[in-house]
Formats: structure tokens, sequence, C-alpha cells
């Protein structure tokens, strides 16, 4: 029996996870200086953020492995490096997937327009606040949800959240001031990024309700796409969920040619000067 269900190519994916999980313990072991922890900042977060956005993201869809225990050992892997549970995110993302956004009362828990005015996305800076608080802090207003979430196995929730709260506290006993550190300033900061990605996936986007052709914003410079697995070719997953991320771009040439595309990263499609400039104003 094949180790990976869909592709060999997912060993760079299992790669990313384990060593995303490994390098807090890194970290708590080494005993570092303080300044080490600030300079290395952005690398910690970029590494999370990015295992959220393609190790997690695309076992939501695709379970990687073929063995169903191998697969159960992974999800509290992911859920530790990603510091998200697996169940919630896969919750989240696939009813995403199906209302995409939808005005105006949404159905879409992760929707850019459900706060906003006039059928308009939210103001960026309040969106990715609110997107922090809710899942780095407000572990009690999570697990009351929990059981109302559809698509969560409450048992593997329950695996997920107990490894992910039992490396939080290896942490701490680790190194107390590191697992605080980790805990209130690299994890927020990575969720702040992780909607501010989820957000520049979709702001600028047609509005053409139903059309899974132009509802979202692709990115194609070669190098968003080889290091991040693909995450570039957003339209595309959105047009066909069920495509594993090797074959995405054989979805390219049936999307709508007038659909909206942007450079750089998915983070930086976003208006984050403007929307700062009206939220000083409110």
């Amino acid at each position: 029996m094949k180790l990976f269900r869909h592709s060999i190519k997912d060993v760079f994916l299992l790669v990313q996870t384990l060593v995303t999980a490994a390098v807090p313990l890194v970290f708590a072991i080494s005993n570092l200086d303080v300044v080490w922890w600030v300079l290395l900042l952005p690398l910690h977060v970029m590494l999370m953020l990015c295992c959220n956005n393609t190790s997690l993201h695309h076992h939501s869809h695709w379970e990687t492995f073929n063995n169903k225990l191998l697969n159960c050992v992974y999800e509290c892997v992911l859920s530790v490096a990603g510091a998200t549970s697996v169940q919630v995110y896969r919750n989240a993302h696939l009813i995403h997937h199906k209302f995409v956004n939808d005005p105006p009362v949404s159905k879409d828990t992760i929707s850019v327009l459900a706060n906003g005015i006039n059928g308009r996305a939210e103001n960026a800076w309040k969106f990715c606040l609110g997107w922090t608080v809710k899942t780095n802090f407000l572990y009690g207003w999570a697990t009351g949800k929990i059981k109302s979430m559809p698509l969560v196995k409450y048992a593997h929730w329950q695996r997920e959240a107990g490894s992910l709260a039992a490396f939080t506290l290896l942490l701490l006993l680790l190194n107390f001031e590191y697992g605080l550190w980790w805990f209130f300033v690299v994890c927020p900061v990575m969720q702040f990024l992780n909607a501010a990605w989820h957000y520049g996936e979709h702001w600028g986007a047609h509005d053409r309700r139903g059309d899974t052709t132009q509802d979202s914003v692709g990115i194609y410079n070669w190098w968003y796409n080889t290091f991040c697995f693909n995450s570039g070719l957003h339209q595309e997953h959105h047009h066909k969920p069920g495509v594993h991320w090797t074959k995405l771009p054989s979805v390219t040439p049936l999307l709508h040619p007038d659909r909206v595309t942007a450079g750089g990263m998915h983070i930086f499609n976003v208006p984050w000067s403007a929307d700062l400039k009206k939220l000083i104003k409110l």
C-alpha cells in the first residue's frame, strides 16, 4: 500500500509540518536570548503561516495518507504546528467553499463581507484583529461552539485540542518565558496574517454569485506557487476544490479570462493603508 494517498509530493508538506512543530521546541530548549526571538519572529511566523495555508489547508480537502490512524496522528501534529485545530479549520473552510462570502446575511463563517457595509468587504484591520482575538484567545468561545459546527468530528477535535494544549503546556514547562512569547506574540501575529491571507484571496474579486471561475483572486508568480504549493492558484481551487494541489495548473484554462489576479502574496492584496485611514477617522 502506498504511504501517500494522492501524490509522493505530499512528502514536502509532511516535512514542512514536522519542521514547523519542532521550531518552538528548539527555541524553548536552546534558551536563546530574547533578542533572537524578536529577530527570528518574521521567519517563525511565516513558517507557521505557510503551514496553515498549505499543509493544514490541503489536508482539510484531501487526506494525506492512506492509513486512517496515520491521518489522525498527522492531524494532531498539524494542529500543533499551525496552532489551529484541523477540525475547526476544515469546518470553516468547507462552508466557505459552499457559500463564498454570500451577502447580506452570510452563512460563510469566515466571510470578508459578513460585517461589511452595503455589500462591501469589512475593514481589513477589523477583520484581521477580530479573527486573531477569536482564534487565539477565546478558547472558551470556540469550545462552546464546537458541537454546533456541522463538519467537526468531535472525537477528533478532542484529540487535536488536547494535543495543542499539551504542546503549549510543554513549552511553558521547558521555558516559561518563551512559552508566553509563543502564545501571546508568535501565534497572534500568525493568526492576524492568516486572516490577511484569507482576506487577500477574495478582496477585489468579482462579486458574481455562483460563478467560481471569477470569484477569487489568483496569483501566478513562480516563487509563491513553488514555495507555497500552488496556493496562488486560489481561483482554480475554488472552481475545482476536489483537485489535488499538484494538479491545479490543469484547471487554469477553464477559468474566466476576466478574473482578478494580483502579484506577490495574498497578504499583500489587502488595502492596509486605505483601511487604516478609514479606521482612524472612525
